[in-house]
């Protein structure tokens, strides 16, 4: 098993890691990954007000996460959603970015702002996003 450092409440340690490694914190602790970008919510929210579209491949991630969005996944229609579907947009835009650049990352509180129905869909995405065969079938149905 791979290995990298990790800091929790300024205590470092070496944590196992696969392709998907979940970390709980506490509710009060402090932790860091100095080897990944860590995606919060506040990142990836000014993320999705800096973006002029919605990239094709984000929108269908977003309806895994969404299955009840009955408008099209555009930029302007979640401009007027609540901050919980900008965040995901942002989020798996973000997290494409950084995967198409091969770097490390993670999410720090995605679950912020989200129903618990839409919360347990994004287990559903990371499955797909650590599954590369996964991502190049979805990318090929979108193109065609």
């Amino acid at each position: 098993m791979d290995t990298e450092p990790a800091a929790f409440d300024n205590t470092k340690h070496e944590i196992g890691t696969s392709r998907v490694t979940l970390v709980f914190n506490r509710t009060f602790g402090q932790s860091a990954y100095p080897e990944r970008k860590m995606i919060t919510p506040e990142d990836s929210l000014s993320h999705f007000r800096a973006l002029d579209t919605i990239d094709p491949f984000v929108a269908r991630l977003f309806g895994v996460v969404f299955h009840d969005f009955d408008r099209p996944v555009t930029k302007e229609n979640l401009d007027e959603c609540e901050v919980g579907c900008q965040h995901v947009a942002g989020l798996l835009d973000l997290s494409l970015r950084l995967i198409l650049k091969g770097e490390k990352f993670g999410w720090k509180f995605p679950e912020m702002c989200l129903h618990p129905r839409h919360q347990g869909n994004l287990a559903d995405v990371v499955l797909i996003l650590s599954d590369h065969s996964r991502l190049l079938q979805l990318a090929k149905e979108i193109k065609s």
